[in-house]
């Protein structure tokens, strides 16, 4: 090998391993709304696919510990049905340790596990696994805000009209001017979330867009999306209401690894205001 393909091979050498960060990434986003009543912190873990961080997911706790958060959401594929389930489970519990916990199932349980026993499963890890439903969240015992749920029955066409009626079941209440959020899996479906009456959808399932162009925020390939897909991480302002998707936590199991792309562990704080 001469000495330009040499230092070619070695800068190539040195970009792959600047773009397999493995360190966890907290972000934060904000966002207010005149029905919200007093501030609130929401940890999002999304598409952790049963990934250990830590001992009996310890690491993983420690750095929801440090957020403070009133609540965690497991916006689905918290298991992917692939690796036992196990660490999915132990992250559940170690989350419902620390604050309240909200769950829906993702396309990986609904696909490769069984959703009842699943759901029994995360509920017994002390989560609550919404589908379908709509449940007041009230920490502060001033109103608080609804915390909707639907699992990714859109994940077979057999199971999309389940997914539309569930949907309607968990809409918000009309007239009651209420801040309704709904929890979903799936990004790409933004518009039936915002007709339905929702005004923030928090969702994953884009995984960043696996590869992300450094310098762009732009992923490469999401599914439900395609290639350059739009809404693959952050806090989207759209018509209708707000969308934040995250980027997700799944490391080690998938075919592509991550690149520019570190696993992500958001923090949506609610506040009073225009």
């Amino acid at each position: 090998m001469g000495k330009k393909a040499a230092a070619l091979a070695g800068a190539g050498a040195l970009l792959l391993a600047a773009g397999l960060q493995r360190e966890v990434q907290l972000t934060r986003f904000r966002l207010s709304h005149g029905s919200i009543p007093s501030p609130l912190r929401l940890a999002v873990a999304a598409d952790l696919h049963g990934t250990l961080y830590g001992r009996d997911q310890r690491r993983l706790a420690e750095l929801l510990r440090e957020l403070r958060p009133d609540a965690v959401l497991f916006p689905g594929d918290t298991d992917d049905g692939v690796r036992p389930a196990a660490p999915a489970l132990m992250a559940v519990e170690k989350a419902a340790e620390i604050c309240p916990v909200f769950l829906v199932l993702g396309n990986h349980e609904l696909l490769l596990r069984s959703r009842r026993e699943m759901t029994r499963a995360f509920e017994g890890a002390g989560a609550t696994v919404l589908d379908g439903e709509r449940v007041r969240f009230d920490p502060r015992r001033d109103g608080g805000i609804d915390i909707a749920g639907l699992s990714d029955h859109w994940c077979r066409p057999e199971t999309q009209e389940l997914f539309r009626r569930k949907l309607a079941d968990a809409a918000p209440e009309p007239g009651s001017g209420r801040f309704t959020l709904l929890l979903a899996h799936r990004p790409e479906l933004w518009k039936t979330y915002f007709e339905a009456g929702f005004q923030l959808a928090v969702t994953g399932h884009a995984h960043g867009g696996q590869w992300r162009l450094p310098g762009t925020g732009r992923g490469l390939y999401a599914p439900g999306q395609g290639l350059f897909p739009r809404w693959t991480g952050g806090l989207y302002r759209l018509p209708g209401g707000r969308l934040l998707v995250s980027r997700g936590l799944a490391l080690g199991n998938t075919p592509v690894p991550r690149l520019f792309n570190p696993p992500e562990l958001p923090l949506l704080e609610l506040l009073p205001g225009g």
